[in-house]
């Protein structure tokens, strides 16, 4: 498959008009802010999605309000008379979370390649893991120092 640079601004568009028409986008993964779900270099698969169809534990893709395209976790739906309001963290960051409107919503990762594997984020063991990562927010630091403890034990 051929790999394409583009600027930021241009893949944000190409991105939204990709989605918009219905397709499915892949692109690799940049950044650190959704590990250890999701690591840099990682190949995403992105189907377009209307936001009310996002639930607590699924991992979005969307533009932020300053234009800039980010993926990360729902962490809070709150439905309102004229669709739903999305609250996103990504998983590695301890805030703050991030509100999301409706049209800022462009598509829901659903797998993910790592090397030769190939990760569906949107089913299974994977789908479960992010819905209890979400719940476990407040426990994250812990969470995360605990690993970092083990890491560093299994390399003596």
């Amino acid at each position: 498959m051929d790999k394409v640079n583009l600027t930021h601004s241009e893949f944000a568009d190409l991105s939204a008009e990709i989605l918009e028409q219905g397709k499915a986008l892949r692109f690799n993964a940049r950044g650190s802010s959704m590990k250890p779900f999701i690591q840099a270099g990682d190949i995403l698969t992105i189907q377009p999605v209307k936001a009310i169809a996002l639930n607590v534990g699924d991992v979005a893709f969307y533009r932020t309000v300053e234009g800039g395209l980010v993926v990360h976790r729902v962490i809070g739906k709150k439905k309102q008379i004229d669709g739903v309001i999305l609250t996103m963290r990504g998983d590695a960051l301890s805030g703050p979370d991030e509100i999301v409107q409706v049209e800022q919503v462009l598509g829901k990762i659903v797998s993910l390649q790592r090397r030769q594997k190939i990760i569906r984020l949107d089913q299974g063991r994977w789908q479960w893991a992010g819905v209890i990562w979400a719940r476990l927010l407040p426990l994250r630091p812990v969470l995360f120092g605990a690993a970092r403890i083990v890491k560093s034990l299994s390399a003596i």
